[in-house]
């Protein structure tokens, strides 16, 4: 197959792995989203079902306080009477020291009781937060999947379309140019590029004299000695000069 009838499948290359290119960064774009959202709302189910065992957690230990300040008062009480009963100042003394001891305790529970009190407050607002941030985010995922789903299934559709070009252009150029194109395209996004005034216009090196002289011939395919694309030439329009003309900025060949 002659180098001019293999062109126009270079050039629909181009145009289609560039927007197969644009397709797949829109679809994970979108699907990243999605899951981020989904992700958020996981992770907000998740601190609440923790924010709730926690508030469970110290519940059951402000009752099990206020079952033992229950206890103390009815052995201060009992204390109070033995002190009351008391024969000798060494049974007083013990009697002192037990009526001390048990008030001590119950001021401890007593304050224990408080803070857990402040701390079931402070973990009740943070639960009520949190579960309006999780509403929030459910209302969101409701009211924007149905259109996420819809344009994920959109730009779906157009890259298989892209990719049924691809693969008919394809076919127009022998396999083993094709494996070279894919390693190309692979690193590069794309695989070709045209040669403007002795100029790869993708990554926009000036070409030696000889090369573009090579390409202009049209004997067979070159690749930029820069970015490795495979290189056409197109006949200028009537009156346009065809002689080489050196880009003014060569970029970074890294591109």
């Amino acid at each position: 197959m002659s180098i001019q009838a293999i062109i126009p499948a270079l050039k629909t290359l181009e145009v289609v792995d560039t927007r197969i290119v644009q397709l797949q960064t829109e679809l994970e774009g979108e699907r990243v989203h999605m899951d981020e959202e989904s992700e958020r709302h996981v992770a907000l189910v998740t601190k609440i079902a923790n924010v709730e065992g926690l508030i469970e957690a110290m519940e059951k230990t402000r009752g099990e306080l206020h079952g033992e300040v229950r206890q103390l008062n009815v052995q201060l009480e009992k204390a109070r009477e033995k002190m009351a009963r008391c024969r000798n100042e060494r049974e007083a003394n013990a009697a002192q020291r037990e009526l001390e001891e048990l008030r001590r305790l119950f001021r401890e529970r007593e304050f224990e009781i408080q803070k857990l009190g402040s701390l079931l407050e402070e973990a009740a607002a943070d639960l009520a937060k949190v579960e309006g941030e999780r509403a929030e985010i459910a209302s969101q995922i409701d009211g924007t999947q149905g259109a996420a789903t819809a344009k994920v299934r959109e730009l779906e559709q157009s890259l298989a379309e892209q990719k049924g070009k691809r693969n008919a252009a394809l076919s127009g150029i022998s396999p083993s140019m094709q494996r070279r194109y894919d390693v190309v395209c692979k690193r590069r996004g794309t695989g070709t590029a045209a040669v403007v005034k002795g100029s790869c216009t993708a990554c926009h090196i000036s070409l030696s004299p000889m090369l573009y002289q090579e390409i202009m011939r049209l004997t067979e395919f070159y690749q930029c000695p820069s970015c490795m694309r495979f290189l056409y030439y197109e006949a200028p329009v009537a009156g346009a000069s065809t002689t080489f003309e050196p880009a003014e900025e060569e970029e970074d060949t890294s591109s």
